[in-house]
Order: structure tokens, then C-alpha cells, then sequence
């Protein structure tokens, strides 16, 4: 749950591009557009791999 508040947050905060609120890289770089859904996919996958790395480790030393 922390890995998707942590992807949700950061990339509402750096990538959205909506009417009532503009990130900071969106602002930035407009021929993005608005990829806050891919970005945070992305890091919350990253955050998650991060937080459960030795219980990903030993699930693969078992199989």
C-alpha cells in the first residue's frame, strides 16, 4: 500500500496536467501531455520491487 501512496503522490505532483492543477515537469515540458497514469504505474512498481526485495528474493530461491 505505501509503494502505490508514494507512486500516486509523486507523480500527481510532478506529471498531472489538468485544468485546476499543473505539475511542476507537465508545466515544464506541456508536449507531454498528462502521463501522471504511466508515471505512477511505473514508480509504484519500482517502490514496490524496492520495499519487498528480500521477500521477492527468497520466494525465488523456494521455486
Amino acid at each position: 500500500m505505501a509503494a502505490f501512496v508514494f507512486g500516486l503522490a509523486v507523480s500527481v505532483l510532478l506529471f498531472s496536467n489538468q485544468q485546476k492543477f499543473v505539475g511542476y515537469v507537465a508545466e515544464a515540458v506541456p508536449q507531454l501531455g498528462d502521463t501522471t497514469f504511466f508515471v505512477g504505474f511505473l514508480l509504484s512498481g519500482a517502490a514496490y520491487v524496492l520495499v519487498n526485495r528480500s521477500r521477492l528474493a527468497r520466494a525465488a530461491v523456494a521455486a
